[in-house]
């Protein structure tokens, strides 16, 4: 949607489909496509908008939580990309319950063992896919995927975040001990955290082109979609 705080254009908005990668209950995402999907609804918003290019002033990014996108070293999608509802790393939860215990779980990710969250779902693609996980250098959630996909950078927002079931959320930071402990994630694996508002970087001239916006545009990190 495209909101003027001072109400002189009003808010329009654009909405998209987004369609599993196999089936239409194939539990799985093609990241590409819904970057392209994305970019696709954000010209159809400027070209239904009846403000000018250069009067935007940025762009702020909030997605559906818990599903991730693997890079490689190339910043390439590396693996497969479950949705948020799938539940296929669901054998993985007895096995972290059994290793870390349920309040333990809870009091560090602020979350109990449960299949959609995005711990079991890594720990489950590692298992499932050895050698596609031996290419990722990168991890990041969905709304990591559509900044890098708008300005290139490499960056991640808290509340969003937080449901991967990978962050101490009273420290604030990624849990680091939990991740190398659990699925040997290294800690330069992991995006940056900053608040939402944050700006993450310029959008880039290939997508304002299609866009219809100014190349450099500010693009901002969002808070979660709850």
């Amino acid at each position: 949607s495209g909101f003027d705080l001072a109400g002189d254009v009003p808010t329009t908005s654009a909405t998209a489909r987004y369609l599993a990668a196999g089936r239409p209950d194939d539990g799985t995402f093609d990241p590409y496509a819904w970057a392209e999907t994305a970019i696709a609804a954000l010209a159809q918003l400027v070209a239904r908008c009846p403000a000018q290019p250069g009067h935007y002033l940025g762009i702020t990014v909030s997605a559906i939580r818990i599903p991730f996108v693997l890079l490689d070293a190339d910043r390439q999608v590396a693996g497969p990309s479950l949705l948020n509802r799938d539940r296929r790393a669901r054998p993985v939860v007895d096995d972290l319950v059994s290793s870390i215990g349920h309040r333990k779980l809870h009091a560090t990710t602020g979350h109990w063992a449960a299949p959609e969250f995005g711990l079991p779902k890594l720990i489950w693609i590692q298992r499932t896919y050895p050698a596609v996980w031996q290419h990722v250098r990168t991890i990041i959630q969905l709304h990591d995927w559509f900044i890098f996909s708008l300005c290139g950078a490499i960056a991640s927002e808290p509340s969003s975040a937080a449901m991967s079931q990978m962050m101490d959320v009273s420290a604030g930071t990624w849990a680091f001990d939990l991740l190398a402990t659990e699925c040997g994630v290294r800690a330069e694996m992991m995006p940056e955290l900053a608040a939402a508002g944050t700006q993450a970087g310029g959008l880039l001239r290939t997508v304002a082109e299609r866009a219809g916006l100014p190349s450099g545009l500010p693009v901002h990190l969002g808070a979660g979609d709850t």
